[in-house]
């Protein structure tokens, strides 16, 4: 089996006459699902998981029955690319080699693709437009953890000139939203910002940083632009890596209001989804593309991974480029210490092909 390190554009020309088997059946795939380009979707006709075999998954309205790893992997031909669609990438690599060794086909990884990014250049820059403001959220009354505070300090280190507003309960009206104040009530802190820090920046504008952020270069080439978001990993728009925009941008307010439709407490709990799917799901239907590429939608530019997310996880070694402007840590705040746990080992199964360990 050859893993082919590509970038997602690679990808779709190099498998242009091919069908795909895709090798997992939860949320990798839910979002290739959801958000791929259709020329890539259609040609899904295999799907495996070694949970999930048995069950049923829509693809183009048609039903794919999920079978075993090891029986797809019978049911490949030369006409068969692998599309892993699971963080547990190198435990899929390493069954597949255990099985067949001899496995002639290319394999593709979802995730490892949505960290790679063609050599671009930004486009060129206008008047500034985005005002000097960084704007961060800390509700719930507990302290600002020391690691966070390293953090907000690199902001006050490389933007000086900078107005540094902090919202919180006292000076912001929690109830504006029922999501929001319902997780609030809920004292789950991490999901608050999700409406907030979206209602703040389109009333003044600015620009949104998550507590975790840490800058590494100033901020002000930035300000020339009409607005920005970024990819984080697995082809997700992510407004907690930073964001930013000149006030009252039509964009931002339809990623906002969104949140008007959804509800976070349900009648099992609570709606648990994270910001990610709500942003990428509008910024889809307004045009965005899920390649991890620099491009603009309506009056926003969404820039590649390297630019705001270079670490990718919180378990990572960032990768800096002469784009990058600041790193995401990755608190997770929201997270529970066995789920990071977790989290932790699918996250280093990427991070082993991210690296340079393909094919050994």
């Amino acid at each position: 089996m050859n893993i082919c390190d590509v970038t997602f554009r690679q990808f779709e020309s190099e498998i242009r006459d091919k069908k795909i088997a895709c090798i997992g059946a939860g949320k990798l795939l839910d979002h290739l699902l959801e958000f791929g380009p259709k020329d890539v979707v259609s040609k899904i006709e295999l799907i495996a998981d070694n949970n999930e075999h048995a069950k049923t998954r829509k693809v183009n309205n048609l039903n794919i029955e999920c079978r075993s790893v090891d029986e797809t992997i019978k049911l490949l031909d030369e006409s068969f690319v692998i599309l892993i669609t699971t963080m547990y990438c190198k435990d899929i690599v390493d069954q597949i080699n255990s099985f067949k060794s001899d496995l002639q086909n290319d394999c593709y990884i979802y995730s490892l693709m949505s960290l790679r990014v063609d050599e671009y250049e930004f486009p060129e820059k206008h008047d500034e437009s985005i005002p000097k403001i960084i704007h961060w959220v800390w509700v719930g009354g507990g302290p600002v953890p020391d690691k966070n505070k390293k953090c907000i300090e690199s902001w006050y280190k490389y933007c000086p000139d900078y107005e540094i507003k902090c919202w919180n309960e006292d000076n912001y009206d929690i109830s504006k939203c029922t999501y929001m104040k319902q997780a609030y009530e809920a004292h789950k802190w991490g999901f608050v910002p999700d409406y907030l820090r979206l209602d703040v920046i389109y009333d003044y504008g600015g620009i949104y940083l998550d507590a975790d952020v840490e800058l590494v270069k100033p901020l002000d080439d930035l300000l020339f632009y009409d607005g920005f978001v970024g990819f984080q990993r697995n082809f997700a728009i992510n407004l907690g890596l930073g964001f930013g925009c000149k006030a009252k941008n039509p964009t931002i307010r339809a990623m906002r209001d969104y949140y008007d439709s959804i509800s976070f407490k349900t009648d099992s709990g609570y709606n648990l989804t994270a910001s990610p799917v709500y942003n990428t799901r509008v910024l889809v239907r307004n045009g965005l593309i899920i390649n991890n590429e620099l491009q603009k939608v309506g009056d926003l530019l969404v820039f590649p991974t390297d630019v705001l997310d270079p670490k990718g996880a919180f378990s990572w070694t960032p990768k800096l480029t002469r784009h990058s402007y600041s790193v995401h840590h990755y608190d997770e705040s929201w997270v529970n210490l066995e789920q990071k746990q977790i989290n932790e080992e699918r996250y280093k199964q990427t991070g082993f092909f991210r690296d340079g360990v393909v094919n050994d």
